[in-house]
């Protein structure tokens, strides 16, 4: 079953700063001071590999639940390279992060061998990963003046 979730992103007087609305939920992104913002909030290229990791970390905490392990402390960490020639639209460069890399960090009395699976099941139930991985269609749907 297709499911639909939705996210407003505006821009409402100067700088670079931007606010999304989800489900009611504000979030505010901004690009740091020596980009030109004034660093009130991650880019979203960060809120990117940051929605990766906490997509991998729910699943992870839901696998050790299902499977009785007591994840004293986990985190995630995630990082993404892009070339900034990409952004400016310079030398034919690509647009985007070229490559994301992960590690997962565990304390926990389970062995490294279970941990390690419970790793490779969240990289293939992880909604965010799955979508990076696969790639996703994106549909113009127009411009509507207000």
């Amino acid at each position: 079953m297709i499911k639909t979730e939705k996210a407003i992103g505006g821009k409402t007087g100067g700088g670079t700063k931007v606010e999304a609305d989800i489900r009611g939920l504000k979030v505010v992104f901004d690009k740091p001071e020596e980009s030109g913002g004034e660093n009130l909030g991650p880019t979203p290229g960060e809120m990117m590999l940051a929605a990766l990791g906490a997509c991998q970390a729910m699943t992870v905490a839901s696998l050790a639940a299902k499977m009785r392990i007591d994840l004293k402390q986990f985190w995630i960490e995630v990082e993404g390279d892009y070339d900034e020639d990409g952004l400016a639209g310079k030398n034919g460069a690509k647009q985007g992060e070229v490559e994301m890399r992960y590690v997962m960090h565990f304390e926990t009395d389970a062995p490294k061998e279970k941990m390690e699976k419970i790793a490779m099941m969240a990289q293939k139930y992880c909604h965010v990963g799955a979508t990076l991985e696969n790639g996703v269609p994106l549909v113009f749907g127009g411009v509507v003046m207000e």
